[in-house]
């Protein structure tokens, strides 16, 4: 199953808390260019009508269901999990007899309402049913069918002596039992959602049962309920970027995306992580952040915003030639050219009484004693080592190559035809081992010749000399340079499409 926070184990939210995702970008420069500043006040624009023109984008009609299979698309991997999970409580409910009256379903709804009336202030008298689902998220009926499914689940659990009768559903210690019995039912069961192991009609398949894409379409949109207005904008934008897109698309004769433009693509996104936050590799970053959140990189380049980002960047990166380039770099040097330091280095480790080497990640937090220890113990060896550098500092400054070659323990700088050379670096540059931010800081502050005293790192100490200033040429700086010229094309190609489309609002 997608890794999701299940609803059986989580608060429910209201729609503006899961507010359609689109494209940040392009919707926000749609939302600026064609509404302007929303003026009228939020509210409910009731049940989607799928045979309804909400929108026309030059003559061509955006109805009820092309937003509906929109917010369906956006939602599906994570209502998907709600889908499997009250089908998988119901089978167990089935299995061990267990069922749940009307009865008790309204006991606890009204336990819900008492509940939110209490926690927000509003008078429970006020509050009809419908107003409940509305501020939780979901329709009432919807809502009924959640708090039966997680009734069910508690009864199995009571019955097993897990719970007792008297139980808070609220309760996070409740959830947590809740979704732990769950868990195994879900391995056991094998769940399949990945739409690359099932038929194309079918959503979900749980066990040997296979549940069709349209059932859990209509699962979604129900859970759904009426529609916020700005949700239901959100949507129609995103519908109207992605027409427009892909119709420049096709004007070109490109009707889809190859592999490459999708690589390309990402390799516009790293680029402008590196120039918008100042990092030295992007591309690392991005992989990082896909690695920590469990993202599928060929699974994040196949989602429809995405793809139609991907759009954008194509008819953008055929619309900048070389020359631009160039003309940009020589017509504006001081953005793209970086003052750097070609740096070198006598390094000499420090190690503790076993020989290892210390690093960054010498600290021990969940052991304070042995900490405590281990920093008195790790002072006395820099201190050490300290003394042997000094005695160094006479002799590199005599003739630092010499020095370098015959004490310094960098051994991959110390072989180098000049030796102790580390490489350029400026102040957005990630320090390479056995260097650290704060040495490399101080070694940016010296002068074309100049060599340095005993500096510390995580590492142990270096004596480093600048060899000498050196600017960025413009083929170091054209890959700035050409992702600075993207964003703006970007930019004026969507708004170029925006001015000339006619768009009218039917609702």
């Amino acid at each position: 199953m997608p890794e999701q926070e299940s609803p059986l184990a989580a608060p429910m939210k209201h729609p503006s808390a899961r507010t359609v995702r689109s494209l940040a970008f392009l919707t926000l420069l749609l939302s600026a260019a064609l509404l302007g500043e929303e003026t009228q006040p939020d509210q409910f624009v009731g049940p989607l009508d799928e045979g309804r023109t909400y929108r026309r984008l030059n003559g061509e009609a955006i109805t009820g269901r092309d937003v509906a299979d929109f917010i369906v698309g956006q939602e599906w991997e994570q209502e998907l999990a709600a889908f499997a999970e009250r089908e998988l409580v119901r089978a167990e409910m089935a299995r061990l007899d267990v069922s749940v009256s009307e009865d008790e379903v309204n006991a606890d709804m009204k336990r819900l309402a008492l509940n939110f009336a209490k926690s927000h202030g509003v008078n429970p008298e006020l509050l009809t049913p419908e107003e409940l689902g509305r501020k939780l998220g979901h329709s009432y009926a919807t809502l009924r069918d959640q708090q039966r499914t997680q009734l069910g689940l508690k009864k199995i659990l009571v019955l097993e002596g897990k719970l007792k009768p008297d139980a808070d559903l609220d309760a996070p210690a409740v959830r947590d039992v809740l979704r732990q019995r769950l868990d195994p039912v879900v391995r056991e069961k094998a769940v399949v959602c990945d739409p690359a192991k099932l038929p194309p009609d079918v959503g979900v398949r749980i066990g040997e049962r296979a549940y069709p894409r349209s059932a859990v379409r209509t699962f979604i949109l129900e859970r759904l309920g009426p529609l916020l207005r700005r949700d239901l904008v959100r949507a129609l934008e995103a519908i109207t970027v992605d027409r427009l897109v892909r119709k420049a698309l096709a004007d070109r004769g490109k009707e889809a995306l190859t592999e490459d433009d999708l690589v390309m693509h990402l390799s516009y996104l790293a680029a402008k992580l590196e120039m918008e936050q100042g990092l030295p590799d992007g591309r690392s970053v991005l992989l990082q952040q896909f690695k920590d959140r469990k993202v599928d990189i060929k699974g994040y380049l196949q989602q429809p915003d995405v793809q139609q980002d991907a759009k954008l960047t194509w008819l953008a990166r055929n619309a900048v030639r070389e020359a631009q380039i160039r003309a940009e770099f020589e017509a504006h040097p001081e953005k793209y050219r970086l003052q750097e330091k070609r740096l070198a280095h006598l390094f000499l480790r420090v190690r503790d009484q076993e020989g290892r080497g210390y690093t960054p990640e010498w600290e021990t937090p969940e052991h304070p004693v042995v900490q405590a220890f281990v920093a008195v113990e790790r002072e006395k060896r820099f201190a050490e080592i300290r003394r042997d550098i000094e005695k160094l500092v006479p002799l590199a400054r005599h003739d630092f190559a010499a020095a370098v070659r015959d004490h310094s323990e960098d051994e991959e700088t110390r072989r180098r035809e000049e030796p102790g050379l580390i490489g350029r670096f400026s102040e957005r540059s990630l320090p390479p081992e056995p260097l650290d931010a704060d040495l490399l800081k101080a070694a940016l502050k010296l002068k074309p010749g100049e060599i340095s005293a005993p500096l510390r790192s995580a590492y142990g100490w270096h004596i480093v000399k600048c060899l000498d200033d050196q600017t960025t040429r413009y083929e170091e700086a054209r890959p700035l340079v050409y992702v600075t010229l993207l964003r703006e094309q970007r930019r004026a190609i969507f708004e170029k499409l925006l001015q000339e489309a006619k768009i009218e609002d039917t609702f």
